[in-house]
């Protein structure tokens, strides 16, 4: 008898703790692909989030990823770890993208995106993936001309949004100073991009 509860037991406990996982994946995939759909990111969309970013979470703790796995682990973790948790991570703003052309988009809350979203037409949003990585050192070439080279996208981010500040009325946006080197998504070395085109020819083929 003892040996019979012994056995139960574990296939309990063994059935919640699937259970518990499965949860936690289902509520992890629901946030990252409400991500991919608000920004219009990835493979299924026009632009590329630039990591890293930060969520909110209902605890009232932050995380912050270096890439969409990174997110993916750090979120799953979170849901497992406290399953009775009500709420979903929340996306922090502001928030840079960079669209086809190699133009810098900093959106600073949720009211903006819906330029975003009306910038881009594409279907089939909510599968996509990252295309690709930005490589470091990173050059961004502001409306004036000025190159400058940065060697975190933090320090990058925060001159970005000093110069929004500073120029609310622009209608140039700050972008990539070609050539840049991607990781392309999947892959493990780097690829060269030299200009807008083929940053473009890049968002097609994914």
């Amino acid at each position: 008898m003892t040996h019979r509860i012994f056995v139960y037991c574990f296939a309990l406990l063994s059935f919640l703790a699937c259970n518990k996982e499965e949860q936690s994946t289902d509520l992890t995939d629901e946030t990252l692909n409400s991500l991919v759909v608000e920004t219009r990111a990835g493979s299924g969309g026009c632009y590329e989030i630039v990591f890293p970013i930060a969520f909110d979470l209902a605890d009232g703790s932050v995380i912050e990823a270096e890439s969409i796995s990174d997110a993916r682990t750090q979120i799953r973790n979170w849901f497992q770890s406290d399953p009775e948790v009500i709420g979903r991570p929340v996306l922090q703003y502001p928030i840079d993208m960079i669209n086809e052309d190699g133009e810098v988009i900093t959106v600073v809350d949720r009211s903006e995106l819906v330029d975003i979203r009306k910038a881009c037409f594409r279907e089939n949003l909510g599968e996509g993936k990252p295309c690709f990585r930005l490589v470091y050192p990173i050059g961004i070439e502001y409306p004036d001309g000025t190159v400058i080279e940065y060697e975190k996208w933090r320090d990058a981010r925060l001159a970005l949004r000093e110069w929004k500040l500073d120029n609310l009325d622009a209608e140039e946006r700050p972008k990539l100073d070609f050539p840049i080197e991607v990781v392309l998504d999947g892959a493990e070395e780097a690829t060269t991009v030299n200009s807008r085109e083929e940053l473009r020819q890049i968002k097609e083929d994914c």
